[in-house]
Parts: C-alpha cells; sequence; structure tokens
C-alpha cells in the first residue's frame, strides 16, 4: 500500500489512498511505527497491510518498507523551516503552446520562477478559474514540476471539471459540503505533502483557490499566512523548490483578511479585471498592475518582440472596440472598458481639436464658416444641407 501520511494530534496517523480526502479504504498508522521511523505528515508511505480485527474499522500498516521511495531513515531529514530560502531565478516557461493566449500573456507581462509565490487578486466573474486551469495545464505539460492543486469550498461539480482537465495532477479537493474544520484538514495535508517533497529534492508546484475561503473556513489569517508563506526555493544540495498560485477574491465573506494577511508578502502580483472579462477580453490582465521583480531578468530580445507583437494585438482590438458574440457567432461592437478610457479630456499631448471640444462641449465648425449664426450662404453652404 501506497498512500499520504496524515498525523493525527494523538500522534498516530492513516494513509490517504485516495487522494486528500479522508475514506473507508484509509489504513492505519501506528503511533509507535511513527516515533520510530520518524514520519512526518504528508510523507509517501508504503507497506504491506492486514485486515481490520474484531473491533476495528480500518486496515493496519504491517510495516514501513518505503518512505519517499527510499529507504526508512537512510540519513538525516532536513527540516523545512530550518533550510535556507533564496531568491527565485529558475524560470517556470509556460508558452510551450504558441496558440495558448492565456499562458503567453502571463508568461510575457509576469513571467514565472520556482519557488515565488504568486498572488492573484480577482473580483467574481473575472476569469479566475479559467487563468488556474491553463497555468495547471501549461505546467503540467513541463517535464520536472510536480503539480498539487488545492480546490477549498469548492462546488462538487467543478472539482470534478477539474480531474477531467487534469487527469495526472495531484489534486486535493474541499468541497463546499465538507465543514469547516475537514476544509482546512485536507489544506494542510496538501501544504505538508508539497513540503514533504520539496525536502526530496522535487520542484513542487501548489495551485489554491482560494485563500480567501480558507480564511472563512479556518477562522484566522494565520493558517493563510502559513501556507502563502510556504512557498521559496531552497539552497540546501538536494532539495527542491515550492512555489505557490493562490488567489483572494474581492467581496469574499473573510472581509478581506486573507488580502491583508498576504498582500506584502508576495513575489509577483497579477490583477483579473471584471470590466476586461465582461467586454470578452482573454485573458483579463491588468499590464500595469502586474508585478514581477523577475521581468526584467528574465527579458530577452526574443521576449521583447513578442511583447510587442501583443501590445500590438491589444491595440488593434482597442481601435475596433469589437467583441466575439458567442450566441451568433459574428463580431458584435462592445464595451470599451473604462481602464482603457482616459481619466480627465484636455490634458497635454491630446490633439489640439480633443481638448477645444472637451472645453466648450460644441463640435468645432467646418471648414468654410465659421459657426451655424455667422454663415449667410446657408442655400450654398455644403454643412447646411436645404
Amino acid at each position: 500500500m501506497t498512500g499520504a501520511l496524515e498525523i493525527t494530534p494523538q500522534r498516530y496517523g492513516f494513509l490517504r489512498l485516495h487522494g486528500f480526502e479522508s475514506h473507508p479504504d484509509d489504513v492505519y498508522v501506528s503511533a509507535s511505527q511513527v516515533r520510530r521511523c520518524e514520519l512526518r505528515s504528508g510523507d509517501d508511505v508504503s507497506g504491506p497491510a492486514r485486515s481490520p480485527r474484531r473491533g476495528e474499522r480500518h486496515r493496519a500498516l504491517v510495516h514501513v518498507d518505503r518512505v519517499n521511495g527510499s529507504e526508512p531513515l537512510a540519513a538525516d531529514r532536513p527540516e523545512f523551516e530550518q533550510l535556507t530560502p533564496i531568491l527565485a531565478k529558475r524560470r517556470l516557461v509556460l508558452d510551450n503552446e504558441p496558440s495558448d493566449v492565456l499562458t503567453r500573456a502571463v508568461d510575457l507581462l509576469v513571467p514565472l520562477a520556482l519557488g515565488q509565490r504568486v498572488l492573484v487578486m480577482a473580483a467574481p466573474r473575472s476569469g479566475r478559474t479559467t487563468l488556474l486551469r491553463g497555468l495547471a495545464r501549461a505546467i503540467g505539460t513541463l517535464e520536472g514540476p510536480e503539480l498539487i492543486v488545492l480546490l477549498i469550498d469548492e462546488r462538487p461539480e467543478e472539482a470534478t471539471a477539474w480531474r477531467q482537465a487534469l487527469p495526472d495532477a495531484a489534486i486535493a479537493t474541499a468541497t463546499a459540503d465538507l465543514a469547516p474544520a475537514e476544509q482546512v484538514r485536507v489544506a494542510e495535508l496538501a501544504l505538508e505533502r508539497a513540503r514533504r517533497r520539496a525536502e526530496a529534492g522535487a520542484d513542487v508546484v501548489l495551485i489554491v483557490d482560494s485563500l480567501s475561503r480558507l480564511a472563512v473556513a479556518s477562522g484566522e489569517a494565520a493558517e493563510v499566512k502559513r501556507l502563502f508563506g510556504s512557498g521559496r526555493d531552497l539552497a540546501e544540495e538536494g532539495t527542491g523548490s515550492l512555489t505557490v498560485i493562490a488567489t483572494v477574491v474581492a467581496g469574499a465573506e473573510d472581509d478581506d483578511a486573507a488580502e491583508r494577511a498576504v498582500m506584502t508578502t508576495e513575489s509577483s502580483l497579477i490583477r483579473l479585471d471584471t470590466e476586461l472579462a465582461a467586454a470578452g477580453v482573454v485573458p483579463a490582465l491588468r499590464g500595469a498592475s502586474a508585478a514581477s521583480p523577475t521581468r526584467r531578468s528574465f527579458a530577452s530580445p526574443r521576449s521583447w518582440r513578442r511583447c510587442g507583437d501583443f501590445a500590438l494585438c491589444s491595440l488593434i482590438w482597442i481601435r475596433s472596440r469589437q467583441q466575439p458574440s458567442f450566441a451568433s457567432g459574428s463580431i458584435a461592437p462592445g464595451p470599451t472598458p473604462s481602464c482603457w478610457q482616459p481619466s480627465s479630456a484636455g490634458k497635454r499631448g491630446e490633439p489640439r481639436r480633443a481638448r477645444g471640444r472637451a472645453r466648450s462641449g460644441r463640435r468645432r465648425a467646418p471648414a468654410g464658416h465659421s459657426r451655424r449664426r455667422a454663415c449667410r450662404g446657408r442655400r450654398r453652404c455644403p454643412a447646411h444641407p436645404l
């Protein structure tokens, strides 16, 4: 039997065989085995199991064969908190698929690196799930990084859609029908699993949706700070990194407690705009609000050329003010988002005609006459038809 170990406060544990959720088929691990083999929550433990005896509800682990793919007690295991965090310098390339505009835009505007803490600030119906699923799909195609997806207080059908979209990824789902304590337990186990893999030398990417719902389930921001603050690149030889990509939802029940707890600790910031999503812009990223310290260090002439192509396409869309109509299959004019409109008319740098129109509030008179009342040859004036 092989599964992720979860240790209870009473120091015994269970091997979770069906993801990170509790199941009747889970295997019981005694406290003596945990103490003898120095097991931790999140370890990948393998060993034979016996059938339950009279009065027992679960099968029991006979002995421990492997821990995280190696012999138990093979060497001194490092503690995640005692390892040295360093600046993330290894880039996480997401533009392997040229036709995927979503991941290409993120890779150009907010280049990611292994070991970062990426905060996605989103409002309801701003394309948060589409962005996370696109990032997870792009990361899943890469060789090396291990992907773990944590869904907290999510709809059951949405969890099923995640499993169908990413069949090879480890997905921890704490659906909305679970109690808050059970949701926090699943989140803690997913975090401990990611930490153990980073200690073993793997590059782990943990996608969390969302920190706001975790703050509501736990009732405090301490669990949010612990999860989001675990993202780091490790300096010791033989260790890996832990990248955390988490979302905070504006207007959630936590009264923005999760956002205040992690706002100054992020390595990269992505903002999703509701007006852009309503206008049909995919991805609905606010480029001016995106922040990444690795943008200049990862920049290259090729990336700047691609960024210019992306900006040119955005300019063409703005000038045309058209969006696809999915109902009819045609192109219909769409509204221009307020973030693209000038903040005030008549500023320096605008055309003279626009400044004059903004001051007077009336259109400039056509060529050939000054104003309508001053034009005496109305019958012969091309601006005044009969």
